[in-house]
């Protein structure tokens, strides 16, 4: 019985997940193939068990419930928000959107993806190299700059260099932010290759 429980595609599961282009929480009723019950994946938009329920995890171990999803999944899930950020800003652009309002979209999407990255640190001992070696030519890192908003592959993007690490209130910092694109620390893009 067990073995095809854990294997029902029926929808009875209470669950929540984020919109990603709102941020409001959705709620849903999924089946136990279709949801997980760490509640950090909801931040990538995968629904997770409700959390209103007593023991999500308790639950999640008896009815066979992922964790968290699988690597593969987690970068695919990546490369389409990088795709759906880009068709928002195409959007934005072509129907001639204010500045205010294309500077709050771009706050939004540097807003997601900090949080993705901060998730996808938390999972980097599960990766291997193997799993990030397509991204080596897809831009999948948002940065800001004059012309809005743009992604980077890891290789052309540095990580900003601590205060304490600087020699005092030297300008080496200004330059090295006109010429290269930086971001804070993560776990998660040091292991992409960000330097």
């Amino acid at each position: 019985y067990v073995n095809q429980f854990r294997h029902a595609k029926v929808d009875f599961l209470p669950c929540i997940r984020q919109n990603l282009e709102t941020g409001e929480v959705v709620k849903d009723i999924k089946s136990p193939s279709t949801c997980y019950f760490n509640p950090t994946a909801m931040v990538m938009g995968f629904n997770v068990l409700d959390p209103m329920l007593s023991d999500t995890e308790q639950i999640g171990v008896r009815m066979n419930i992922n964790r968290d999803p699988s690597c593969q999944v987690l970068l695919r899930r990546l490369l389409q928000l990088v795709d759906i950020s880009t068709a928002r800003l195409d959007q934005l652009e072509r129907q001639g959107t204010g500045i205010e309002a294309k500077e709050k979209n771009i706050e939004k999407i540097l807003t997601l993806f900090e949080g993705v990255f901060l998730y996808l640190s938390s999972r980097t001992s599960d990766f291997q190299k193997r799993h990030l070696s397509e991204f080596a030519k897809k831009p999948f890192i948002p940065c800001k700059c004059r012309s809005g908003l743009q992604f980077y592959t890891a290789d052309q993007v540095f990580f900003l260099k601590r205060q304490s690490e600087g020699a005092g209130g030297c300008d080496g910092d200004s330059i090295a932010e006109l010429l290269f694109q930086q971001v804070e620390y993560n776990a998660f893009l040091s292991f992409a290759g960000v330097k």
